[in-house]
Formats: C-alpha cells, structure tokens, sequence
C-alpha cells in the first residue's frame, strides 16, 4: 500500500468520547495510516487515554503542549504529517469501519482534491437523530458551497500536494470560526476538484455544549459572509453549475433546498431574477417554502 494517510485528531478536554474516537481509526480496514494527536492543552484525563492507545499502537504520534486552539493544531498537524492524503477527525465523533479505504479509492479513481462522505448524526448515547446525505456531483457540491456545509468537517480527506502546492492551510483570511469553511472555498478558487463518497462514512456527536450561542452567532456571521463572497467572486462558474442542476431530472430534497437557498442569495447580490422563477418551477413547493426560511434564518436571524 503506497499511499501513506495522515490521521489529524485535535484534542481539548474531549476524554468523554476519546477512546471511542481514537479506536475508530486503530480499527479501520486501511491500515496504511500515521495517527497524529495533538493534545492542545488539556485538563483533563486525555492525556492519560491517548498515551494509554499509544502504547499500543506505534502507528499514534502524540504532540502534546499548551492550548493553542483549533486552528493552530489543525495546521501543525498537517505541517508535521507525512501522508500522501490528510484525513480528519473530531475528538467525539466516530469513522465508520471502511472509512479511509472507501475515500481513498474514490479519491484515486476520481483523481479527487478533497473528499468526504454521508454521515449519521448522533446523541451522547449514541442515539441516531438524523441520516444526513451529502451532494454527489461536483456540481450539486458548487452550488452548496454557496449556501452549505458541502462536507462534514470531522470526515474531510485531502491531498496533502494540493495544500503545499498552493500554500494553503487553516485561518488564512482571519476567519476563526467557520475554518473549515474558508478552506474549502480556497480550495475551490485555487482549482481543487470536489467529490462525496455515495457511502456513510462517520457517526457525527451532537453535544448541547458544544457551542455557546456566541461561537454560534459568529459561526452565522462569518459564514453568511464567506457565502456572499463566494458567488460574488465566482459568479460566472456559480450560473454554469446552477444551469447544469436545473436540467436534471432527479434533484435531491437536500439539494433543491441549497439550490433554493443559493438563487435567494444569488438574486439579492446580482439583482437579477431570471433564475428565480426557473428554480421555483423545478423545485417542490414544501422545498422552496424551507429554502426560504433557512435562508431568512442564517442571514437575518
């Protein structure tokens, strides 16, 4: 197996779910990995369990230091990684057994840049809330990007060639919130070929207290920021995709409610309707209504 992967799990007071977090990687079907822990200062016993697996598993590389934040260890644990690919992990989640092999090779086939997948979201007591399916097409992922999370983060797989290439990492434009996010569009605008695995590929942790409603606030805000700068910037390739949708015959629920999302916000910045009254011709109304009020919610709310 030539292809190296590099594992990055930041860790801050996450012992709770840890242990459950680190064995889903030790017990992926590809083993070709290098697992980097960055312990950004905790307080609690998390030390303690990734030392514990460590001693174990010689694959685990353990960076333990002062608190930094998420960004910081985000970046040196890419900066210290050796993989061909970077794969992600958050410290309460949980990859699914064929996880990294199936976005590999999806990778490989579709000579992808950035790869992620479906996901479940899931209680503390591992109760399933939601089946979540990501967009498919590069397309569908375009026009979600305009409105969307088009990956879940804690699942993303990356060419490490493609980050060094273009010298491109987390924090760049001073986003501190929606990190993730300002990655990926860079990503896009620097020509990063975009793909999903049609496959459930993580278990997603929802936790009450996970965000304070500031963090959530901001999130809001620098989120609707980054979307409007994105169609204003890449308005051209924005209609070309939006078109491509509009001609096809089966359109998910999920994707008819970003594309609905995406034409308000599109029309509120161009001051052109044209598309307005196509969209609403090919979406379903229960789509359109909730398009709708997401879109009021994320800006105005």
């Amino acid at each position: 197996m030539a292809n190296l992967i590099s594992v990055i799990l930041p860790v801050y007071n996450g012992a709770l779910y840890l242990d459950e977090a680190i064995k889903s990687i030790l017990s992926q079907t590809y083993s070709n990995f290098e697992f980097i822990i960055i312990n950004d200062g905790s307080t609690d016993n998390s030390l303690e369990i990734i030392n514990r697996h460590k001693s174990i598993d010689d694959r685990i590389k353990v960076i333990s230091r002062e608190n930094r934040g998420l960004i910081a260890s985000l970046n040196e644990g890419i900066e210290k990684s050796e993989g061909t690919y970077i794969a992600r992990i958050d410290q309460d989640d949980v990859s699914l057994p064929g996880r990294l092999e199936k976005q590999l090779n999806y990778m490989l086939k579709n000579h992808l840049d950035i790869c992620g997948g479906d996901f479940t979201k899931i209680d503390v007591q591992n109760n399933v809330l939601e089946e979540h399916k990501v967009p498919k097409t590069e397309s569908e992922i375009i026009i979600t990007l305009a409105t969307n999370m088009p990956f879940a983060h804690s699942c993303v797989m990356i060419k490490e060639s493609f980050l060094s290439k273009n010298n491109l990492k987390y924090g760049l434009n001073g986003y501190r919130n929606a990190e993730d996010l300002d990655l990926w569009i860079l990503m896009y605008e620097n020509g990063a070929k975009f793909g999903n695995v049609d496959a459930k590929i993580l278990k997603y942790r929802i936790l009450p207290s996970s965000m304070s409603r500031t963090n959530l606030k901001e999130i809001k805000k620098e989120s609707d920021r980054q979307f409007d700068s994105f169609i204003k910037n890449n308005r051209v390739d924005f209609e070309n995709r939006f078109q491509i949708l509009l001609k096809q015959k089966n359109i998910s629920n999920a994707i008819q409610r970003d594309m609905m999302r995406a034409i308000i916000r599109y029309s509120l910045l161009t001051y052109k309707t044209n598309f307005i009254f196509k969209t609403i011709l090919k979406l379903k109304m229960s789509n359109i209504v909730m398009g709708i009020l997401s879109f009021i919610k994320l800006k105005y709310m």
